[in-house]
């Protein structure tokens, strides 16, 4: 499953020089310093780290510079392997299982994958709406500079221009859908979360999810008759955007829009008073239709930071520890203490994490181990499994 993408643009020098010292017999300090000056753009002594060329881009084109210094197959072997990391394109074996068994899985989408299509984060969205207040002349310059600088919290962001501008207003759906637009340049990784079978669900007000799914069911209907094609394109994929409880129906056919939708601006979780609603009072629907989702599911979360979490702590820790929970999140190879003090964070809530590692390509990365992750189950199971198992349960 090795990508061209998948090599490290940065290692540290005591990784390099441990493979010298391990094949010292083999290789010369001219070579080692030839390697040094070929291989990275900085190569000073006192770098603790080392950085790739630019125009090297592929564990080939090292191996090719690599050979015109030194012929020792084991020494070049060892230090590819430096580069060539792929541990986070490998599906967790327990996680696997849990798809072959057909085991019930649910997923929770936050905005971390529809930033990868050009659909701001949540903290940038807030930004953004202070901006549109100071562009429309609703606050001044004084006000917009202590509002940016002086507060950190995107729902007191939200809830401020919410203030001014009524989500149920023309403005307020002017803003949104001025800025949740897709870069239709970019690989959307919504065309592969769909391929999974597993409940799906959005904190995210896009609609890329659903515009994937209904992409996915007609290409799917392509291929079983040709002929139905005018017949089954008008089906589409559903959506709920709202009053959830949890006499909520689950269905796979369906996106759970647990914050609302685009469409509907005025129903959606945007302010401090909305989240406050949504997950704080005792006789929160929303909190009853997510304990539903995390007693009976297990869970895997994509695309949330941690600020997301602590909005659902209270409503993990009421819930039963009989399912599994995992989290999908960016870290980088030299981040390794860091990332260790996230799992323990994670821990704490009985969630797993699983890294993916942004040294590749950034958070483009997690297309790659989506795509990774999809083919190691497909080549467990036949690709028109999940597909069965849908019809199987429609005639029950």
């Amino acid at each position: 499953m090795t990508n061209n993408n998948s090599i490290r643009r940065t290692i540290f020098r005591d990784e390099l020089n441990w493979v010298f010292e391990v094949y010292k017999d083999n290789i010369t300090d001219y070579d080692r310093n030839k390697i040094v000056l070929s291989l990275f753009d900085n190569s000073l002594e006192k770098s603790k780290q080392l950085y790739l060329k630019e125009e090297l881009k592929s564990i080939s084109q090292i191996k090719k510079m690599l050979l015109k210094i030194i012929t020792h197959d084991m020494t070049i072997v060892s230090i590819l392997t430096l580069f060539n990391v792929d541990e986070d394109l490998y599906m967790p074996p327990d996680l696997e299982n849990l798809f072959i068994k057909n085991e019930k899985i649910a997923v929770f989408v936050g905005a971390g994958v529809s930033k990868l299509i050009g659909i701001p984060l949540w903290t940038d969205l807030a930004y953004n709406a202070i901006e549109y207040l100071l562009r429309e002349n609703i606050i001044n310059y004084f006000e917009y500079q202590k509002i940016q600088g002086g507060i950190n919290s995107a729902k007191q962001k939200m809830t401020i221009f919410h203030e001014f501008i009524p989500k149920t207003s023309i403005k307020a759906n002017e803003f949104y859908n001025m800025h949740l637009v897709r870069d239709k340049k970019e690989i959307n990784p919504y065309d592969t979360l769909v391929k999974f079978d597993w409940l799906k669900i959005t904190s995210n007000i896009d609609d890329e999810f659903l515009k994937a799914f209904d992409n996915s069911s007609v290409e799917y209907k392509k291929e079983v008759d040709i002929k139905e094609v005018s017949s089954i394109a008008l089906k589409k994929a559903k959506k709920i955007i709202s009053n959830f409880s949890d006499k909520t129906p689950i269905d796979f056919d369906t996106i759970y829009h647990i914050h609302g939708s685009i469409e509907h601006v005025e129903d959606t979780i945007m302010t401090t008073r909305d989240y406050i609603e949504a997950y704080y009072q005792k006789e929160s629907s929303l909190g009853e239709f997510l304990n539903k989702v995390f007693n009976e599911f297990n869970v895997v979360f994509i695309g949330y930071g941690l600020e997301e979490f602590e909005i659902l702590e209270r409503i993990l820790n009421a819930s039963k520890k009989n399912t599994k929970r995992y989290v999908l999140y960016p870290t980088y190879l030299n981040e390794m203490n860091y990332f260790s003090v996230v799992k323990k964070y994670f821990a704490n809530l009985g969630i797993e994490t699983m890294g993916y590692y942004l040294d590749f390509n950034g958070f483009k990365r997690l297309n790659i181990v989506l795509t990774s992750w999809y083919q190691q189950i497909a080549v467990k199971r036949d690709k028109t499994f999940y597909r069965k198992i849908s019809d199987i349960d429609d005639v029950v």
